[in-house]
């Protein structure tokens, strides 16, 4: 059996692939990760969920990191009437539905929460 610890889940956005690329990099997750992109990442958990439960299954994965980002076309929020915080609230609730469903599904997930701006910085959010 091939093994990582890790599971990304991303949105498919190329804005910000290679800051998250290079965030995981830094933070020593090298290429110990299965990695799925999906426009809107965890928004609609349910056509992802059977990624991340085979990414257990078949590589051990216990680690399962979450990343949304500002802007999310998926999302369609319109940001002359939000504010940044509405937004990442909006993100956050999302991720903590999925952080709840994941957690209960794999037995000792470990859910990480991660918001990605467009000037590049990314702020964890668990």
């Amino acid at each position: 059996m091939h093994t990582c610890t890790n599971f990304v889940l991303t949105c498919m956005d190329f804005r910000f692939q290679t800051t998250i690329r290079d965030y995981l990099v830094a933070n020593g997750f090298v290429e110990d990760f299965d990695l799925v992109s999906y426009a809107g990442s965890s928004k609609n958990l349910e056509t992802v969920i059977t990624q991340i439960v085979l990414s257990n299954k078949l590589h051990g994965a216990t680690n399962i990191h979450i990343f949304h980002h500002e802007e999310c076309g998926a999302y369609g929020l319109d940001k002359t009437t939000i504010s940044n915080n509405e937004e990442i609230a909006i993100h956050k609730a999302d991720m903590q539905k999925a952080k709840a469903t994941i957690e209960n599904l794999i037995i000792n997930a470990k859910v990480n929460l991660y918001f990605v701006s467009l000037d590049k910085a990314v702020t964890k959010l668990d």
